[in-house]
């Protein structure tokens, strides 16, 4: 547990700004044009490499802003726009503004010539120096909990836009084919549409757990790079353009289609040359659209192309309104299967669904990212049955003349189809600039960073190519259906099927391989294919590692080997802190040559590699560390873990392998303290241990790196033995757990400890007597001082001064002629406990006495029987020993935290659920769970 005195000071701040401080920048001082990019800060494994850079920065630097177009919300509207699927797109304003700069020559303020890694400060009209953390770690873990989000990369969106936002992404120009579909594939390809969608809805949450895996993880080439290096990001990111590209392509098939539909004698005769009026609509609306494409402020296009949802239900209501009321009629007919023609009808299905590429942008702007998969799961159903609806009802009124797209069929002289075909003409005027928008700014990255080379006129210039160059394709390749075919077979069944699972396996790849390969084994009573890992916990009396102002008595134990040849070592549990650590002794050796079993010699181990200061593990992953990681003399990455009593351990930051159970799970690069230096006020106790393994949410923690989304303990109450589970607990004999979410504030504040598992205490009952105590003692101050922690590193329960005083006056009023009251004002049970009694010494059993309840958000934790009070070791007055209230006053120790210790988490099964940020409890005979699982001591 990190409980620190002014150590809660140095928490470092984000270097990047977020649109409404740039925003608030720009009304203070009109005359200052620079701003800070936003785009997230990504680091490549290997910069010096494989690398496509614009000034020493991984390419694209602009994905990120233009991508937030795709979803964003013009001003002040609320509906949100799409991507290459087909559904109309909205402009973030603050994108709006910082492309206006990149298309003005601005170069200071553009995202383009600033690298995403610099040593630079960040800029403002005081010069004032913020460090830049958001980084991506050379093999990112899981770590859900405890990722920092810099301020430019706040959540703004809330559910029911993010919802909306999705459907916009799906819904687009792949209805208007799937008829067609059907034509082609036969009634049962229909069945595809449900499949892909099921697939891609899956691999859309992969993503999610890709962004979750580390901070400055916010788009699909970061995921890319984090899983690849650099390589893959431009993999992806070349990728994401050509459907993007594609799709432009068809916008202008698309135009050309329906605008000759309207006017279908058009044409043109020149030097024996004669075009048609396909030719002519392509040429006539690349000349629309081109202006589109210079314009400095996208917001013009997004108003009217914030309608794609309402523009899809609208087309597809008026081929309804054909069939139905203008009395086309609905007609039989068709194969069930085709399998010759099956391929088209698979591509195009697969477009209706490519709307991976902004998703990623959609997690990272939710206020609530844990309802993502409820957003995918929405804007999935709705673009299934949309498209589905548009399949059977097209089919059903065209039968096998079906067109490429079904306004193609559609009676030309009828209202409703001239109102579906300049629907679609005009929502394809709308979005065809900024569809092609991303494009174009990644391109002018690689243009020489020079203010004349980044002039609006080169920019014009690009913008003008790609243009020219969509409308060549589509004239030479004027199949609507083809081309979107094409696109999903080949760029939407990457973008949304290959790479999600290649990268979710790559990010995941070791902590997949101990869950699912070398650890995994089936339970006949519980959840089978589950995957888990167990180990026996034990405890010691000790007094290590002393962490608060008094001893520890009882400490949990894990024990496992370490290096190669392994060496035995024990470790104590403990979720309150973040670096596991192992007391490091190079020399110490006992009899017949064996090492000392309760220090780890590093240089016994072939596998020992120590960190030098200049990796990015610790310049990035230290950052929550109560004293950021230094240099050494020898250039190695120190760590220093000083706690309130003074007591500390110092070292170097290492990697070696560590055993878990038999020889086959060996985990190779966990990252941990070597400490050389360990200072306690009882150092013969502290030696009974080896080190300590640190759980918390923090990057570095011991299940972070392992990548487990959640682990369990269970201590039992008689003998103190117990067991850890990593991984699953979904058993059919253990109790429905009660969950706690997991209180976080992404902001540092002096006294609260964001990595720590903190929960929201609602209130104390003694006997079932609610306490009365304001809610406002029990909720963190501005200061962060008031948070409460669970830590199974720490002995006992500790409250704050005004909730301690609340809980001892009803406790004695309840005690009175039950417990005789330790009638001594001078003692005080650890520094912190003053509520004690005399207990004779002959009686076996304690009295009933008042149960004391923990109320939890969602859940409560019921202390009662033994686990109320604690015998005091040695302690005899006469004939009586001495017992005390297991609860203490945090005040008497000068910290500002409630903290549940592990005496009252016995038999109590506690899961730590990463994945969904919340703790279950439930009440369980922790030593009957143990022998389920053949745990022994």
């Amino acid at each position: 547990m990190k409980i620190d005195d002014d150590d809660f000071l140095l928490y470092r701040e984000d270097a990047l700004q977020t649109d409404d401080e740039e925003n608030q920048a720009e009304r203070g001082h009109e005359d200052d044009d620079h701003s800070e990019s936003d785009y997230g800060a990504i680091l490549s494994r290997n910069p010096s490499s494989n690398c496509l850079e614009v000034n020493n920065s991984p390419w694209p630097q602009s994905y990120r802003g233009s991508m937030d177009m795709l979803k964003g919300t013009p001003p002040t509207m609320s509906l949100l726009g799409t991507s290459t699927s087909g559904g109309l797109i909205g402009a973030n304003s603050s994108f709006r503004k910082r492309q206006s700069q990149i298309m003005n020559g601005d170069i200071e303020s553009s995202s383009l010539n600033k690298p995403l890694i610099s040593d630079e400060k960040s800029l403002d009209h005081h010069d004032q120096e913020v460090p830049a953390t958001s980084f991506i770690d050379l093999r990112p873990r899981l770590s859900v909990s405890g990722l920092r989000l810099s301020q430019s990369q706040r959540q703004s969106s809330s559910f029911t836009q993010a919802l909306v936002n999705g459907i916009n992404v799906l819904s687009g120009i792949g209805l208007l084919t799937t008829p067609y579909a059907v034509k082609e594939g036969g009634w049962l390809s229909l069945l595809l549409l449900i499949v892909f969608g099921i697939i891609a809805c899956y691999t859309g949450i992969l993503l999610k757990r890709c962004l979750e895996s580390s901070p400055g993880l916010h788009t699909y080439p970061d995921i890319g790079q984090a899983a690849f290096g650099v390589p893959g990001r431009l993999l992806i990111s070349v990728i994401l353009y050509a459907e993007l590209y594609a799709a432009c392509v068809e916008y202008v098939i698309m135009m050309s289609d329906n605008l000759s539909t309207l006017f279908p004698n058009t044409g043109i005769a020149f030097s024996g040359t004669y075009l048609g009026a396909h030719q002519v609509f392509s040429i006539i609306g690349t000349l629309i659209v081109l202006p589109t494409v210079w314009l400095r402020d996208l917001s013009l296009l997004s108003y009217l192309s914030v309608g794609g949802v309402g523009a899809s239900i609208l087309v597809v209501i008026c081929l309804l309104w054909v069939g139905a009321v203008d009395q086309v009629g609905f007609h039989g007919g068709g194969t069930a299967l085709n399998f010759a023609n099956l391929p088209i009808s698979v591509g195009i299905y697969s477009f209706c669904y490519a709307g991976h590429s902004v998703f990623p942008n959609i997690y990272s702007s939710m206020k609530e990212p844990s309802r993502f998969p409820f957003v995918l799961l929405g804007s999935f159903v709705f673009c299934w049955v949309i498209c589905t609806g548009a399949a059977i009802s097209g089919f059903l009124i065209f039968g096998d003349s079906v067109e490429s797209q079904f306004t193609l069929n559609m009676p030309i002289k009828l209202p409703a189809s001239k109102i579906a075909a300049w629907t679609v003409v005009i929502i394809t005027v709308s979005k065809y600039a900024l569809t092609l928008n991303p494009i174009a700014l990644s391109l002018e990255e690689l243009v020489p960073s020079t203010t004349q080379s980044r002039s609006h006129g080169v920019s014009v210039v690009i913008r003008t190519a790609l243009v020219i160059s969509t409308l060549i394709v589509a004239m030479t390749l004027p199949f609507f259906a083809f081309v979107m075919a094409l696109a999903g077979s080949l760029l939407a069944m990457l973008i949304a099927i290959i790479f999600p699972c290649a990268c979710y396996l790559s990010i995941f790849r070791d902590s997949l391989t101990n869950l699912q390969i070398h650890f995994s084994f089936s339970s006949s009573s519980s959840a089978r294919g589950r995957s888990y890992l167990m180990f026996p916990l034990k405890t010691q009396t000790l007094r290590s590692p002393n962490k608060l102002q008094f001893h520890h008595n009882v400490s949990l134990i894990v024990s496992l080997t370490v290096g190669t040849p392994p060496q035995n070592v024990s470790m104590v549990l403990d979720t309150g802190s973040e670096l596991s650590w192992l007391h490091c002794n190079q020399t110490s050796m006992i009899r017949n040559n064996q090492p000392d079993p309760t220090k780890f010699n590093p240089n016994l181990s072939y596998s020992y590699k120590p960190i030098p200061c200049s990796s990015q593990t610790c310049i990035n992953q230290t950052q929550d560390f109560p004293i950021p990681a230094s240099c050494d003399s020898d250039n190695l990455c120190h760590a220093t873990l000083s706690y309130a009593d003074a007591s500390s351990s110092e070292g170097n930051l290492a990697s070696d392998i560590f055993h878990l159970g038999s020889s086959d799970n060996n985990i190779s690069g966990l990252v941990f303290g070597c400490m050389g230096s360990i200072f306690s006020s009882n150092e013969a106790e502290d030696a009974k241990t080896t080190g300590l393994m640190g759980m918390n949410r923090g990057s570095l923690s011991f299940v972070s790196q392992m990548g487990f989304p959640r682990f369990s303990y269970c201590i039992s109450g008689s003998d103190f033995s117990g067991l850890l589970l990593l991984g699953d607990s979904n058993f059919t004999w253990l109790a429905p757990l009660n969950y706690t979410p997991l209180i976080q504030i992404s902001e540092p504040l002096p006294y609260f400890d964001r990595v720590a598992y903190t929960v929201q205490l609602e209130g104390i009952k003694v006997s079932g007597k609610l306490l009365p105590i304001p809610k406002s003692v029990l909720v963190p101050d501005h200061t962060g001082a008031g948070q409460t922690m669970v830590d199974s590193g720490t002995q006992f329960t500790f409250l704050l001064g005004p909730v301690y005083n609340a809980l001892r006056t009803e406790y004695l009023n309840q005690t009175r002629g039950v417990l005789r009251v330790l009638e001594d004002p001078n003692f005080v049970f650890q520094g912190a406990m003053d509520l004690c009694y005399r207990v004779p010494l002959g009686q076996n059993n304690l009295p009933n006495l008042p149960s004391v309840t923990l109320v939890f958000t969602g859940a409560e934790m019921v202390v009662s029987g033994d686990r109320l009070l604690y015998r005091v070791p040695g302690e005899i007055r006469g004939n009586d020993s001495v017992w005390c209230l297991s609860f203490g006053n945090s005040d008497l120790l000068g910290v500002e935290a409630y903290v549940i210790g592990h005496h009252h988490q016995q038999n109590v099964w506690m899961e730590f659920d990463l994945e969904k940020s919340r703790i279950g409890l439930a009440q369980v005979r922790c030593d009957l769970a143990r022998q389920r699982f053949g745990v022994g001591l």
